[in-house]
């Protein structure tokens, strides 16, 4: 998103970019601003998910490698069956 200077991202931290919005937030709380927001209303469509079982040895073994990587374990899971299936991007 391209920005100019003098147009602002943010009408209470008054940044002009993501990063200043992020500090700016990183110092404040928005109980302090509570007075100046306003209710918003949005639609989110989701891909929908399908849940299966998993031995919980598997998962056990799953869920430390993921802590390992950083990431959660349904990504890790994720990852190695798209892998595995060749549909890897």
């Amino acid at each position: 998103m391209s920005v100019s200077k003098d147009q602002q991202l943010s009408s209470i931290s008054k940044a002009n970019s993501y990063e200043r919005i992020g500090e700016y937030w990183d110092k404040h709380s928005l109980v302090d601003h509570w007075g100046e927001t306003v209710e918003a209303e949005f639609e989110m469509r989701a891909e929908r998910q399908h849940r299966i079982a998993i031995d919980p040895d598997v998962f056990e073994h799953l869920e430390k490698e993921a802590r390992i990587q950083g990431i959660v374990p349904e990504r890790l899971l994720n990852k190695l069956l798209s892998e595995r299936l060749g549909l890897a991007k």
